[in-house]
Formats: C-alpha cells, structure tokens, sequence
C-alpha cells in the first residue's frame, strides 16, 4: 500500500500532523494574502503539529500564543525531521516567535508547552511582509521582557573576550550581572551566532542588539535557568552588544559565550538534554537491551546528559519503565519511538523523585533516553522495564 504525504510527514515531524489551512493544497505559504490562524490543544509533554508547505523561497513568520497563560515554545522542522529552529519567548511575554527565509518544500512546526503541561493554543504562520499575531520583543511580562535593558550606541560595555568573533571561534567572559550588564563584540563577516549566559544561581536573561541598538533576540530558561540565544540566519558584519539581567542574584558569576552556530552541535545538545531522540545510524551512543520478553534492567552512572536504550517490543501490550534514583538522584525517563516521536515523559512519578510510565506498546523498537533533574549525583539511576503478558 503506497504512502500518502500525510504519512510521510507524521514520520519525520511526529503523529497527528494537520495541514494548516485544512488541506496540503491549500497550506502553501507563499500565496496567501494573510496569515492563517488554527487552533489547537498541545498534548501534556507532548506536541501539536501543524504541517506548511512554500512555493518557492519565502521569508514566513511562525507564532504560536498559549491561552490562560500557558508557556508555548515552539519548534521549525524540514521534510526530513532536521530542526531548522526554534523560539520560546520571541512573541513577547509567553508567545513564541520565528521569523526566518526558507527555500520551498514542506516544513513541519512543532508546538510544545514549557514544562509539559496540556494548554491550548493558537499557531499562526504567514509571511513576514503580514501582520503579526504577538507583539514581538519587549511585549509586557515573561521575566524581563518589561523594561529590558537596552544598549544603544553610548551605551557603555565591556568588550566581550578578544572583542571580534574569528571563523570556528569564540569569546567568552565571566563577572557578575551587577557588575557586567553590557558586553560589545564584532563580526568581521556574516556568521550566525549563538549566545549563552550560564550560572542557574543568578537565572540570567539574554538580549542581543545590533551597533543602532536594535533589539535582535532574547532568551531566559533555554536550559533549565541558563539562557541560550540561537540566531540561525547570518548576521552582518558590525558590532554587537549583549545585555543581561539577573532574575535571581545579581552577585553571582555568570559565564557569557558568544561563538558561531554549528547547527550538528545544536542538534547534539537538543539529545543530551533529552528534548528530541537520537539517531539509530550509529552516530550517537545507544546502547541496545534486546527484546523485553518480560523483564530488562540497565544502569547508569551519574547523568550529566542523557542516556540511551534501545528495547524491542515483540507484541502489543502494557510496558512499564521505571528509573529509581540513588545517592540523591533524581531521574528524568523520556520514550520514543523508532521514528523519534516522544510518546512518554515522567519526572517525580506516583512516588517520590523517582520515574514512572506504563503505556500500551505496538511491536516494535523503542529509544528509552534517561536523565535527571539538577545535577548529576554520585548514585547514579537503575532502570527496571517490565512487560505484562495477558492470561491466555
């Protein structure tokens, strides 16, 4: 039986896809006359997928708004399931934002919520000549996006590591926000960047300006409380400024890198912290546990990213994972399925910090990516999966 495009594209971007618009006639980008608004529900640690096709190279504006204040972030694929990129609070406040020129095909757009929750949304996606749905940067709320510190031309920054980006390279400075709040760097040619500022204890916020003092991005809680800014598209030549806040201490030391984006390290990163699955190409380290005939047990060691586990399930049924933490740990467990598509996620189950998740399982392979809350522990995580058998 052939394969339909609808199918095609739930492999690569995730089960129960809808063409925005209705139909994959109608969801090409590049003629419509506005934007197109669709309603949806984000599944609890899950994703909405809504599936987009262009013409021909078309700059699009991709936004997704939580209602009742849910926290939207959102995710840009291609046909084949590679990220393109992705934005938490692009749209101002808790709505998200991407704006970004993309050659035709079809592309996917996964929609998330911050924290797993189940929440309703609206996804927007038309071209960025059309009006906007969110605000955009600087919109009121969101953690620092009300009165943001802003850096213009006069305004005065410390120079950031050597001051002007090399090819491959990158600049680096650690001072407390209190002290440090502005940093300036220059790029000799069009490179795009990636910005971080680490140090949870001080919960740092990221903007990013241009030499006119026009506000480029803006990051808080890429990685737990660190802030990570991906700026995809090549800037121009010139110079830069990176200014912060301090949502908690401003005393503490935060460590602020700027270096040039590599996209493969960006995905590599999305797989250590556990937010899409590996590739069972033998690039990525999975350790396979064979079929779960009725019981299968693995060990890690402290987890300072996550680990990988394949299993086989050999008949429908009832599985169950559980990941119990010793020495302090406290474990994360997340399950895929053998086209990446997350259908499990548990932290702190029914006892305690650790994990617990029964689901019914078609045959098949599974990916099991175990990782913890915090940081690692010495005690490290046993994991125990179990299959019930129905009584013949």
């Amino acid at each position: 039986m052939p394969v339909s495009a609808q199918e095609q594209q739930e492999v690569a971007c995730g089960a129960g896809a809808l063409w925005i618009n209705g139909t994959e006639d109608a969801s090409n980008v590049t003629s419509f006359e506005e934007p197109v608004q669709q309603v949806t529900l984000v599944p609890q640690n899950g994703a909405a997928v809504t599936l987009f096709t262009l013409s021909e190279q078309t700059g699009v504006r991709l936004e997704a708004e939580g209602a009742d204040g849910g926290d939207t972030v959102i995710d840009l694929l291609d046909a084949s399931g590679n990220l393109i990129g992705n934005d938490d609070d692009g749209g101002g406040a808790l709505s998200s934002r991407l704006e970004v020129d993309l050659p035709a095909g079809t592309y996917c757009l996964q929609t998330r919520s911050f924290g797993g929750s189940l929440i309703p949304a609206t996804v927007s996606i038309g071209l960025q000549s059309q009006e906007a749905m969110t605000e955009g940067l600087g919109a009121v709320g969101g953690g620092g996006a009300f009165g943001a510190p802003e850096c213009g031309p006069d305004t005065e920054a410390q120079t950031l590591g050597e001051g002007a980006l090399a090819p491959g390279g990158s600049l680096q400075a650690t001072a407390p926000i209190g002290a440090v709040p502005f940093y300036r760097f220059t790029l000799e040619s069009e490179t795009p960047i990636v910005v971080t500022a680490e140090n949870p204890d001080a919960d740092p916020y990221v903007y990013l300006y241009d030499e006119r003092g026009g506000l480029m991005g803006q990051n808080d809680d890429f990685d737990g409380l660190n802030s990570r800014l991906e700026m995809m598209e090549p800037l121009s030549a010139g110079s830069y400024c990176v200014a912060l806040e301090a949502l908690s201490d401003e005393t503490q030391p935060v460590t602020v890198t700027v270096a040039e984006f590599d996209a493969a390290a960006a995905q590599q990163a999305l797989i250590e912290r556990g937010e899409i699955a590996p590739p069972l190409d033998g690039s990525y380290q999975v350790e396979p546990l064979g079929p779960l005939q009725t019981r299968l047990r693995a060990s890690a060691d402290a987890v300072d990213a996550y680990r990988y586990y394949t299993f086989d399930m050999p008949q429908f049924g009832l599985a169950t994972v559980e990941a119990i933490g010793q020495g302090g740990a406290d474990p994360i467990v997340v399950l895929y399925d053998e086209f990446g598509r997350e259908i499990g996620w548990n932290d702190d189950g029914p006892q305690g910090l650790d994990s617990f998740l029964a689901l019914e399982l078609a045959p098949g392979t599974y990916i099991l990516g175990v990782g913890q809350y915090g940081q690692a522990a010495a005690g490290g995580i046993t994991v125990a999966m179990t299959r019930y058998v129905p009584a013949q």
